[in-house]
C-alpha cells in the first residue's frame, strides 16, 4: 500500500513495505531514485537491526546463532500504518514469530513522516518491549536522482558539510565487510566533496568521525539543494 502527503510545495509517497519513502516531488521535480532493478531496486530503505553485512551472515546472540541478511529485515517487511493525517504518517513494525527467528528481541520500530511547508521530517523510534536490554543498529539509505534533470551531469554536483572537516575514507571488501587499516585522505580542512563517477568505483564512501550534523547535495549550476540534518 502507498500513502501520500501533499501540500502546495511538496508531495511525498511512502510504501508500507519497509515504510520506504518512494517519491519526493517539488515543483514537478522528482528527487527520489526510481528504484530501477537493473541498477538498484531500493529507494530509501530503513536499515534495522543491523547496518551492512555480518561475517557469513551469522549473528551470535546469547550463545545462539541467528542468520541476518545484509542491512537486516526491516526493509523487506510490511509495516503497519498506525496514523494518517494531512501532515503525518506513522508506521510500526513490531516483533513477531518470524523476526524472532532472526533477531531474538521484542521491539517496536516506529517511523513518523511529517510534512512541513518546504521540508520532510522523518523520525525513528525503537521501543524496547522485552524484559532485558536489546541491541541493534539503525540506519537510513536514501537515494536521490543525480542529476535530477536533463540539463545537468553528475559532475555538476557536490556534497557540502555544515562544518569544515578533515576526513579519511574507509573501504569494504567484496563481502561488504569493513577492511581494517585501509584508508585514504578524503578532505583536508574543507567542507566540500566534488562528485565524479570514478570515486565510487571502489564502492560507497565510508567516513568516520564526522563533526557536521548537516550535509547538502548541491548543483553548481542551479539552486536545487537536498539538505539532510
Amino acid at each position: 500500500m502507498i500513502s501520500e502527503l501533499k501540500n502546495k510545495n511538496i508531495t511525498i509517497k511512502v510504501r508500507s513495505l519497509g515504510a520506504e519513502l518512494s517519491s519526493l516531488r517539488k515543483n514537478n521535480n522528482e528527487y527520489i531514485w526510481s528504484g530501477d532493478p537493473k541498477f538498484w531496486s531500493g529507494q530509501s530503505p530503513i536499515l534495522f537491526p543491523i547496518i551492512g553485512n555480518l561475517v557469513n551472515g551469522i549473528a551470535r546472540i546469547e550463545g545462539k546463532e541467528y542468520t541476518l541478511g545484509n542491512h537486516g529485515f526491516a526493509r523487506k517487511t510490511d509495516f503497519k500504518l498506525l496514523e494518517a493525517t494531512e501532515k503525518k504518517l506513522v508506521y510500526s513494525l513490531k516483533y513477531n514469530s518470524t523476526t524472532l527467528t532472526m533477531y531474538p528481541y521484542k521491539f517496536d520500530l516506529q517511523l513518523t513522516y511529517t510534512l512541513n511547508e518546504n521540508s520532510v521530517n522523518i523520525s525513528y523510534k525503537v521501543i524496547n518491549l522485552d524484559d532485558k536490554n536489546i541491541y541493534f543498529q539503525l540506519g537510513t539509505h536514501p537515494s536521490f536522482n543525480c542529476p535530477s534533470s536533463d540539463n545537468s551531469s553528475f559532475s555538476d554536483y557536490f556534497l557540502e558539510f555544515n562544518k569544515f572537516e578533515t576526513l579519511k575514507r574507509n573501504f569494504c571488501d567484496s563481502s561488504n565487510l569493513l577492511i581494517e587499516n585501509k584508508e585514504v585522505s578524503l578532505l583536508e580542512n574543507s567542507n566540500k566533496i566534488e562528485l565524479n563517477h570514478s570515486m565510487f568505483y571502489d564502492g560507497a564512501l565510508l567516513i568516520r568521525d564526522i563533526k557536521s550534523n548537516s550535509i547538502s547535495l548541491k548543483n553548481k549550476n542551479n539552486l536545487r539543494t537536498i539538505n539532510i540534518s
